[in-house]
This record gives structure tokens, C-alpha cells and sequence, in this order.
């Protein structure tokens, strides 16, 4: 875990925006390191979302489990913070 206590909401959305390049890792990252959502509060989240999308014709692979998003987060939680650090 990184402590980011120095760093503004705005210096970890520059660095997610710019050296995340999956777009739905920079959505979980974040809901989870700016906006403070919990796993389970952006797993349904996002099954809320590819649910959406399914109604409208698109098909998006948001459906993951709390763990399945606690592992995206801490591993590309490593790369933000690098090149913030």
C-alpha cells in the first residue's frame, strides 16, 4: 500500500489519465484512489455499467469480482505511483 497523503486529487487523476492506458483500469483506479469507492462498491458499479451497456447493443467485459478489482488496483496502483514518487 502507498501513502499518497501528500499528493493532490488531481496529481493521481493526471497520472492515472496519462500512463494508465486501459480504460477500464483508469475507471477503477479512480473511483478507488480519488473518489474512495470500496471494492465492492466498484464491482457492482461496474456490473451496473456492462448492464447498461448490454441494453444499448454494447458488449463490455466490466463484470469482475471485489477481488478480481483489488488485484487491477494493486497492480496498477504501482505504476501511478512510481511516477508520481
Amino acid at each position: 500500500m502507498f501513502d499518497y497523503s501528500d499528493i493532490t486529487n488531481a496529481q493521481i487523476k493526471e497520472a492515472i489519465d496519462s500512463y494508465i492506458h486501459s480504460e477500464r483500469d483508469r475507471i477503477i483506479l479512480t473511483m478507488n484512489l480519488v473518489d474512495g469507492y470500496t471494492y465492492q462498491q466498484i464491482s457492482d458499479c461496474l456490473y451496473a455499467l456492462d448492464q447498461e451497456n448490454k441494453a444499448k447493443g454494447i458488449y463490455t467485459k466490466y463484470e469482475l469480482t471485489p477481488r478480481q478489482v483489488s488485484n487491477i488496483i494493486l497492480k496498477q496502483e504501482k505504476i501511478v505511483f512510481r511516477h508520481l514518487s
